[in-house]
């Protein structure tokens, strides 16, 4: 819903079926596995489509009723408190190019001594765009006084020089969101010239069609730009772990951005034959990698709530656990699967050093998990079975194994 609303005011409405089924394919493990197995970045993905269509709408003050006007503009302030309220990820993307984009915006009225600058699209922009970065930031303060003391969450490094080995990472990063893969020479060809093409199809854009392009065009290109510059020069000039799937919510934004340089750019038979060689070359990607991830036994897939986990989490329910122990991939599908009946405390996997304590680390869990042990009558502890068969040591507090399958090992634990 948030990408239709986003096309629609991109006036790109009739792209949205075959877009739309573009982001469902799996361009690369890391877009299937942020995106479409875990959906852990959809979230984000929908606040960055939502708050900048709400945006785009807004600034162009079309003659609307006032009702429409109050509910984007109550949609706009509670979605970018929500945004900043996640954490500082959404600041970067979405709030800190909004706030160069104004910046410069208001830099360019003032030195053209534009009279009409108060009655522009850019005018009104800055406005809502200034009411949005208010309630992020009222949003980002609910985050660190009240979230922030019941969850962890990972900050930015201390600021380093520039260097060029960071260059290379965030390079091999980007290309791996996009469907880089160094393990596949026929996904390396496709990339190529997938590149290629989209390379064609911005170099024809900006020569021909840059002084010519409808307004909101233009606004989502500085955003885009932006957000990607943000994000880039975040993991150039600090020590943050360099991830690629960090940059699917600025890079997710080439789809509808391609699909406005085709709308607006080119003669009609270059513009058709460049965008088919574009959906034909992203189709093939995304149909290779769905038959060669349906391959491979990925290690996320065991969170899966499978048939054997219900057997687990029914032995649980019926001996009145409610509390316990579990490695990274035995938490949250525990919780989920007893319907938040068993509180789990995650623990980083077994090995020779586990011997006289439990390793709880701070984040994926709730603050209290580090001082706080678990409670209640009977605790017990869930591993796969080939874990706790090979691990050399186990933690003191195990005494007995309880129940037993083909995958799974539950331990009573001395409270």
């Amino acid at each position: 819903m948030c990408y239709y609303f986003f096309c629609n005011c991109l006036d790109i409405s009739k792209a949205f079926p075959i877009t739309a089924g573009i982001l469902l394919l799996p361009i690369s493990e890391t877009y299937f596995y942020i995106m479409l197995f875990g959906v852990y970045y959809i979230p984000y993905v929908s606040f960055c489509f939502l708050i900048i269509g709400l945006l785009i709408k807004l600034s162009q003050n079309i003659d609307t009723s006032l009702i429409k006007k109050v509910i984007r503009i109550l949609l706009l302030t509670v979605s970018s408190f929500c945004a900043a309220a996640n954490g500082l990820r959404l600041v970067l993307f979405v709030f800190i190019p909004l706030f160069c984009i104004c910046a410069l915006k208001l830099f360019m009225g003032i030195v053209s001594h534009d009279r009409q600058f108060v009655k522009s699209h850019n005018y009104y922009f800055i406005i809502y765009s200034a009411l949005s970065l208010v309630f992020s930031i009222f949003g980002y303060g609910f985050n660190r006084l009240f979230l922030a003391k019941r969850f962890v969450y990972f900050s930015f490094g201390d600021l380093q020089l520039f260097n060029g080995h960071k260059i290379r990472n965030v390079l091999r990063a980007e290309f791996q969101a996009l469907g880089y893969s160094y393990e596949s020479p026929l996904i390396i060809i496709i990339f190529a010239a997938d590149f290629a093409v989209f390379s064609v199809i911005v170099i024809i854009y900006i020569c021909t069609k840059w002084k010519k392009l409808p307004y909101e065009h233009v606004l989502f290109a500085e955003y885009f730009s932006f957000s990607l510059l943000g994000v880039n020069l975040c993991f150039l000039l600090t020590n943050t772990t360099t991830i690629s799937w960090y940059f699917i919510p600025a890079l997710i934004m080439i789809i509808p951005l391609v699909t406005v340089f085709i709308t607006d750019g080119g003669e009609h038979t270059v513009k058709y034959v460049l965008s088919t060689l574009l959906i034909m070359f992203t189709v093939l990607m995304g149909a290779y990698n769905y038959k060669h991830f349906n391959g491979i036994d990925f290690y996320y897939y065991r969170a899966f709530p499978s048939p054997e986990r219900q057997v687990v989490a029914r032995f649980l329910r019926n001996n009145r656990y409610t509390s316990g122990y579990g490695t990274v991939w035995n938490v949250g599908v525990w919780t989920e699967l007893t319907n938040g009946q068993v509180e789990m405390w995650y623990a980083y996997e077994l090995d020779e050093d586990m011997t006289q304590k439990w390793n709880i680390p701070e984040y994926l869990q709730s603050v209290d998990h580090i001082y706080r042990k678990p409670g209640g009558k009977k605790v017990f502890a869930v591993f796969d079975a080939d874990e706790y068969d090979s691990a050399k040591s186990l933690p003191s507090e195990i005494s007995e194994e309880v129940f037993r399958t083909n995958l799974f090992e539950v331990c009573d634990v001395i409270n």
